[in-house]
Order: structure tokens, then sequence, then C-alpha cells
């Protein structure tokens, strides 16, 4: 298995370095994409307290979600990094890296992944059109993370299952009989 993880790794990697254009790309998705996100997060947390007719139960339901996504970040993840503990790509074979990252952190599960993947689940719970246009930005900015030489394949997809287990889990648990929190905002 991991054999195919590597060489799924080789693939995307590969193809950094051939183009200023495409790295740079690369390096915006992995290194800065994930702060917009976060970032268009807030306000779309906020726009659900003020958008008249919301209920604040389910602007309540929403930042709940949203911590677990939080705690799944970080609590779980150092957690499962301490618990794999698989090298970074770039500590044990030859890659183009085009972002410098802590050599000495481990690799399984992709924190940006389980982070931005758990949010993007989040909102995709409480509006179909902006969780969908999340979880393609998420996709991107994990991915890149791949692309620019810090992260494997299956880092990348054990932190997207992650995120997104997380979300679910907190959604079942916050789930109030009666409560209409599937309205699309």
């Amino acid at each position: 298995m991991f054999g195919l993880d590597f060489q799924l790794f080789q693939m995307i990697n590969s193809l950094a370095g051939k183009s200023a254009l495409i790295d740079s790309l690369g390096i915006f998705c992995a290194d800065y994409l994930k702060y917009l996100l976060f970032l268009a997060f807030g306000v779309f947390i906020l726009y659900s307290f003020l958008k008249k007719g919301r209920k604040v139960d389910t602007a309540f339901c929403f930042l709940f979600v949203a911590a677990v996504a939080a705690f799944s970040y970080f609590l779980i993840t150092p957690a499962l990094k301490d618990l794999f503990v698989r090298p970074r790509p770039f500590v044990v074979h030859q890659v183009n890296q085009l972002v410098s990252e802590d050599a000495l952190s481990y690799s399984f599960p992709s924190g940006s992944a389980v982070l931005t993947f758990a949010l993007a689940t989040a909102i995709l719970f409480f509006n179909r059109k902006m969780g969908f246009v999340f979880l393609v930005l998420a996709f991107f900015t994990s991915f890149a993370q791949v692309f620019v030489g810090v992260h494997y394949p299956f880092d990348v997809i054990g932190g997207m299952l992650v995120g997104v287990v997380f979300s679910l889990i907190s959604w079942q648990i916050f789930r109030i009989p009666g409560l209409d929190i599937t309205r699309s905002l």
C-alpha cells in the first residue's frame, strides 16, 4: 500500500519545478489558500448569526460543528501523527520540495486536510452550494501539499477522512429533534 502511495506521490510531485507559474500556484494553494478558507469560514459564521430569519440555535449548532472540527485538528491530528510516526516525504526521499516544513513533524494525517475538510463539511450541512465550493478549495489546498513535497497522497486522504468523520460526528451529536438546521443559509 505504501508503494502505491509513493508512486502517486512521485507522479504528482514530479510536476513541481517545471513551470514557475504552476509552482507559484501550488505554493499558494499549499501555504495560503487555507488561510483564505479560514477567513471565509469566519465570515460564514458571522453571516449565519446575522442573517434575518435565521434561528440563533442554528447558528450555534454551526458553531458547535466548527468547534469540533477545530478539536479534531488541534488534539486528534497530533495524536494520530504520534501514533503513526510517518516521516515526511522530503525526509526519506529526494523530492521537489517547494515549501519549508519541519522535518521533525510527522506526515500522517495531513493537518491541513483535516481542518479544511472538517470545516468544508460543516458548511455543507448548512449550505450545499457554499459547502461544495469549500470542498473543492479544501481539495486544492490539501493535494497541493503533495505537489509541494510535504505530504504523501494517503496523508491527505487520511486527513480528509478524519475531518469529514469529525464533522459528521459533531453533526449527529448536536442534532435536535424538531430543529430545522438543514435549511439553506
